[in-house]
């Protein structure tokens, strides 16, 4: 791109707004460097790149990069063999050395959300090793620690021990007596690292020693004792012994360092390249931007588009938005209207956001928004001089435009600001509309604006070009930035020069001066924007009404949602009141039953037999008509497996009883329901979750010695209970004990629907077989009976079968 371009569409500026995002100085100066590219794979890849780091922001509200200093310098110093980086340039490679531990370990665990930035972390390496050994021996203040090595510590403990016993030897001359007449001042201090006391100038009446310096008056000696000296010589070796063993750790972690030099330059550059990145996602983040669709064919699609140094100098919500689009229907848009309309500014905003979209950068513009990536962006847009050149302004112009027409082709995007202006407007109009045509057979997409009617005919009579113009308010004469594409705007001059107190005898002059033609095009721009005006007036009644019909879609669907629930909770009522009536009709049944058995060989009972006989088939007639309405009523209603969760409270539509989900098998496509003492798999159109009630999950209690568990597979009758079938224990309970459990079993395995079941009785006496069988065979629902294989049980097993 051209720098012409980049800098009057103020793509430079837009560029040190996105470089304050980045996190360090080197990701500031990267960003500082960012340009336009051409190449379509790149652009798409810079966008989804932006785009994904976006979304993680956004989601994670964080990005570990903190910390990413400029160790070019260091690693360079660390790879010449016996040099010795110093404690705060260690601290910064290992601060960086951190920031790619963390960024990596980051975008590794989003992998599979966000893959492009994960491939970024291919190029950042660990190095937790050399993190460690730069952080046990540097402290933040950039201090290498006694930690740093056992010889270091060891020196520095014995200079601890000197310097104390120093300081004990020179407090005892100081609060020696005797040496109270030569003591000037009675404290300790330092001169040529060398540890002495002030004394007065006759001291050595009084203490032999070795003067180090005086005071500006003379009047003070600074000495060190001569019993001191040999202490101070070894303390002077310590240090000196403290210094090489510092260089000796530093030269160490320098080798260290020297090792990785490789991967922390590749580590180094990725993480800047990542701090671009960050720089443009949080720069997106800041101005509502958002990614276009990348399409060929040289398309530009704004939808509620922005200039983003309007929004930082305005605000979003002040920063009129625009739609603008050009590429699919027509090559040329020129766009006209009066001054301090909008003009420049929609060029500006096309031109500047397709630079942002080649730069990797997401644009503020509706996410619905289409660009293509151009060849060439250029512009001429600006009335300076050139004053290097001695050229007018409208020369300046010229040659910029002949600039362009040497290399625009297909591919190219040329903005055009004010095109003819600052000549002779009828040569100015003639050489314009020339221009136009040059470029619309080249194929180049052009965004013109000018205030010359020649250019306006052209793009009402050419096919590929079309008119624009910036909507103006006559009225308050104020613009209201608002671009009206189809129609060609007026320049508005005379209108504004009345509203503004210009002699109507001033204004009629002028009006005759121009001519027919111009007014009558003046007229019929007049009139197409009143067509246009009430358009949007018609769309805007429409949007509204459109509204409503949402607002009452929606309300009739709540209505029908609500019958719906209450027809469903209407059918529930009727079932259960239908279960108790078959409850209760089964316990009479039984009754019955009892009295037949003592009465059965009593001719005067037959009348009692029959009345038992047709009560059970009532009986039998309700609970088939009850299932019936079950399997209709489940047909209405869909369950979504992912909805249910372990714990929640159901309705089982089958059994009509409320139970708690134990665990859901979504690779199955199974929910387990506890229902009183029954533990059911049934798929998740078989029951419906009740709303407002949540249960804990809870351990199924057992209704009998063997707790039974109901299972369907594959939607076939097939049932399995954790053991070897669906059975009941009943070995060891006495005939009458035994008798009801069996009752009871048989009862809810009808209700259940189920085809057969295994009654273990035993064998000892033969009392509960005799028990079973007369059970079974009284149960007109039991079609057969018999015992078990041999590998099944034999006679101690009863398998019963059910219609």
């Amino acid at each position: 791109m051209e720098e012409n371009t980049l800098r009057v569409l103020e793509f430079y500026k837009v560029r040190e707004s996105l470089a304050e995002h980045a996190s360090s100085g080197p990701g500031h100066e990267e960003a500082m460097k960012l340009v336009p590219s051409a190449d379509p794979k790149a652009v798409l890849r810079g966008l989804r790149e932006t785009n994904e780091l976006k979304s993680y922001l956004e989601r994670r509200n964080d990005f570990p990069i903190s910390g990413l200093r400029d160790i070019s310098g260091h690693l360079k110093k660390a790879a010449v063999e016996g040099a010795v980086l110093r404690p705060d340039d260690l601290l910064e490679v290992m601060s960086v050395a951190r920031a790619s531990r963390l960024v990596k370990s980051a975008l590794g665990k989003a992998r599979q959300e966000f893959a492009l930035l994960s491939e970024r972390s291919v190029g950042l390496g660990m190095y937790e090793i050399l993190e460690h050994e730069i952080g046990k021996a540097i402290s933040e203040e950039g201090e290498v620690l006694d930690t740093a090595s056992f010889e270091l510590k060891r020196i520095r403990r014995m200079l601890q021990q000197m310097r104390h016993r120093i300081n004990k030897e020179l407090e005892g001359i100081i609060n020696n007596p005797s040496y109270s007449k030569a003591v000037q001042e009675p404290v300790i201090t330092v001169r040529g690292d060398r540890y002495v006391i002030p004394l007065k100038p006759n001291f050595k009446a009084y203490i032999s020693g070795i003067v180090h310096d005086q005071s500006a008056s003379g009047s003070t000696v600074f000495v060190e004792p001569q019993s001191t000296v040999e202490l101070n010589n070894k303390l002077a070796q310590l240090r000196v012994d403290e210094k090489r063993e510092v260089e000796r750790v530093l030269y160490q972690l320098t080798a260290s360092v020297r090792g990785s030099v490789e991967g922390l330059t590749q580590s180094y550059h990725a993480l800047v390249g990542l701090d671009v990145l960050y720089a443009k996602a949080g720069y997106a983040l800041s101005i509502d931007a958002n990614m276009p669709a990348l399409v060929e064919g040289g398309v530009i699609d704004l939808k509620q588009a922005r200039h983003p140094l309007l929004i930082k100098i305005k605000g979003m919500q002040a920063t009129v938005p625009l739609d603008v689009k050009i590429g699919r229907d027509f090559r040329v848009l020129v766009i006209t209207g009066p001054n301090t309309g909008g003009k420049t500014v929609t060029l500006k905003t096309v031109g500047l956001l397709a630079l942002m979209a080649q730069a990797g950068m997401l644009i503020p513009a509706a996410p619905d928004s289409a660009i293509s990536v151009f060849s060439g962006v250029f512009s001429d847009i600006g009335d300076e001089q050139s004053v290097e050149q001695n050229l007018s302004t409208f020369s300046s112009h010229i040659s910029r435009i002949v600039g362009v027409l040497k290399v625009a082709d297909r591919g190219s995007l040329v903005l055009l600001d004010e095109l003819g202006a600052g000549t002779d407007p009828v040569e100015g109009s003639a050489l314009g509309v020339a221009i136009l045509e040059d470029l619309h057979k080249r194929g180049t997409r052009v965004v013109v604006t000018t205030h010359h009617g020649a250019l306006k005919v052209f793009a009402a009579n050419t096919p590929g070009a079309m008119n624009a113009s910036v909507e103006f308010d006559a009225g308050s004469l104020q613009p209201t930035y608002r671009l009206l594409v189809g129609a060609p705007g007026r320049s508005n001059a005379l209108v504004v020069a009345k509203r503004l107190g210009m002699p109507q005898s001033v204004i009629d002059s002028a009006e005759h001066t121009r001519g027919t033609d111009a007014a009558e095009l003046d007229r019929l721009i007049e009139k197409l924007e009143r067509e246009a005006a009430a358009a949007r007036e018609d769309r805007r009644k429409a949007a509204q009404e459109t509204e409503l019909a949402k607002a009452e879609k929606n309300r009739l669907a709540e209505l029908v949602k609500r019958a719906e629930e209450d027809r469903r909770e209407a059918v529930l009522k009727a079932q259960e009141k239908a279960t108790g009536i078959i409850t209760s009709l089964r316990s009479k049944l039984r009754e019955l039953e009892e009295m037949a058995k003592r009465t059965a060989k009593a001719p005067e009972t037959a009348p009692e037999r029959a009345e038992v006989r047709k009560r059970a088939e009532e009986v039998r007639t309700l609970e088939a008509q009850l299932k019936t309405a079950e399997v209709r009523h489940s047909e209405h209603k869909k369950t979504d497996i992912a909805a249910l969760s372990a714990g929640q409270v159901v309705r089982v539509y089958k059994y009509n009883k409320m139970g708690t989900i134990l665990a859901i098998k979504k690779e199955k496509g199974q929910v387990i329901v506890q229902i009183d003492a029954l533990k059911v798999t049934l798929g998740p159109d078989e029951l419906e979750p009740v709303a407002g009630k949540q249960s804990a999950r809870q351990e199924p209690k057992k209704a009998y010695q063997a707790g039974v568990t109901f299972s369907r597979e594959s939607g076939e009758d097939e049932y399995e209970s954790e053991g070897p079938g669906i059975e009941l224990n009943i070995i060891g309970l006495r005939a009458e004990v035994a008798a009801e459990r069996v009752e009871k079993f048989i009862d809810q395995c009808l209700l259940s629907g189920i085809g057969s079941v295994r009654i273990i009785h035993g064998r000892g006496t033969g009392a509960l077989r005799r028990t079973v069988t007369e059970i079974v065979k009284a149960n007109r629902a039991v079609t057969n009976f018999h015992q078990a294989d041999f590998q099944e049980g034999g006679d101690a097993v009863m398998i019963v079968e059910f219609r």
